[in-house]
């Protein structure tokens, strides 16, 4: 890709509703523009980041026989009405009609739709267990739509469902996707704690949210250093001033934003949507549902936050949009070629490069390098052209040349 041909622009400063440093580096390194309150573009940066995340949820998912499913966010309002929540959402949930006058809902989240899903497809028990999930759209009407990527509208979700013959199956359901979530995380790069939390609309029991860590966080956590007692403040059942209710230690607050949650939701959905299977037994049984679903925006801006430094974002390698920024500085014939070939050459080994082709000053172009964060800087130069060599500079780390024949060994190194 090459800049002069970027769809989407850095900013030299960030707008002045950009509060917090994820929102304001989403901003103005070009991942994202807001179209309106709660509601934000994904430019090409962003979304070749929130691929390579996508890309993390898929093989650990697929890891623990996940399959991948899909359903309509437009959906009819009598399965809402079967399960109760079709008032418990009250204006969270956008309602409209079709052109025959139907009811319909705009879907916050789909347990309803996977239960119906379950009832017309699992029939035997020998059906059971199951893990599907999708990543996909959801739309809720958030009152106070704030903070960048942090409480959107519309949005993307994964969001995975267990399907189960009793309370043993999505227990072990629920442990595989803990740790599937648990890798996911990691394998990001993200600082996050499980905390106990509430149910909320949701029910069921043993809720757990994933919460980053963050300044701008608005949930507080109570934390225990000393044993690893973590939950919301919600539901904790001590205070800082307390001691810890499993160790007797001092605990903590700390800020956090919830990116991620699990829910045991038993046979709620199930038995208001009749999703029931034939038991060994010959009878009839509710399917015990479990539900597990982490926040792709957020997760996105919360990255950058816990990734940046005072020129910019310094992406871990796992989920960078791309993996080398190359710079070519001057506008001799000599200096085109060399650049043009380097970037031949790193692209046809396999990395995905930012060539950064304008006739800009050198100062714009290493400004607009540190602040866009990719892992590794190459730079082209009159100087170095002189010398056979060229520069590399790992984010965070100190710039070294190498001979032009070694670039790519040299770029294709493990950081």
């Amino acid at each position: 890709m090459r800049v002069s041909r970027l769809f989407g622009r850095t900013l030299r400063a960030a707008p002045a509703e950009a509060e917090h440093a994820g929102h304001q580096l989403v901003l103005r390194a070009g991942l994202a523009r807001q179209i309106q309150a709660g509601s934000f573009a994904l430019l090409p940066l962003g979304m070749a980041a929130l691929r390579r995340i996508e890309a993390i949820m898929h093989e650990e998912l697929a890891a623990i026989d996940g399959q991948e499913f899909r359903t309509p966010i437009v959906q009819a309002a009598t399965s809402w009405q079967r399960s109760g929540r079709y008032a418990d959402y009250g204006p969270l949930m956008l309602r409209a009609e079709d052109r025959s006058g139907r009811a319909l809902v705009i879907a916050p989240t789909h347990e309803e739709a996977v239960a119906e899903l379950a009832a017309h497809e699992i029939t035997s028990y020998r059906q059971l267990p199951q893990i599907i999930y999708q990543i996909h759209t959801k739309y809720r009407d958030e009152g106070r739509a704030k903070g960048g990527l942090m409480r959107l509208r519309e949005f993307t979700m994964l969001d995975a469902y267990s399907l189960g013959a009793d309370t043993a199956s999505l227990d072990q359901a629920y442990e595989a996707l803990a740790g599937a979530f648990t890798r996911i995380f990691a394998r990001c790069g993200l600082d996050v704690v499980a905390v106990e939390a509430s149910a909320g609309e949701m029910g069921g029991g043993e809720p757990r949210e994933y919460m980053a860590l963050s300044a701008s966080g608005e949930d507080t956590l109570v934390l225990c250093d000393a044993c690893g007692y973590a939950a919301n403040s919600e539901v904790a059942e001590r205070t800082a001033s307390d001691g810890c209710v499993r160790c007797n230690a001092p605990l903590r607050l700390a800020r956090g934003v919830e990116i991620g949650h699990i829910f045991k939701l038993g046979t709620r959905f199930s038995q208001a949507l009749g999703a029931n299977y034939l038991g060994v037994d010959g009878a009839e049984h509710p399917i015990v549902m479990g539900s597990y679903g982490i926040g792709l925006e957020r997760m996105l801006q919360i990255i950058v936050e816990q990734h940046a430094d005072a020129q910019g974002i310094a992406w871990p390698q796992a989920v960078a949009p791309l993996d080398v920024q190359l710079l070519r500085l001057g506008q001799g014939e000599d200096v085109r070629a060399a650049a043009e070939a380097a970037y031949a050459d790193l692209c046809s080994a396999g990395l995905r490069v930012l060539y950064d082709d304008r006739e800009e000053t050198a100062g714009v172009k290493f400004n607009d390098a540190d602040l866009l964060g990719l892992p590794l800087r190459v730079v082209i130069s009159e100087r170095l052209l002189k010398l056979g060599q060229v520069e590399l500079k790992r984010r965070g780390g100190a710039a070294h040349t190498v001979a032009r024949e070694q670039l790519v060994a040299a770029a294709l190194q493990p950081t």
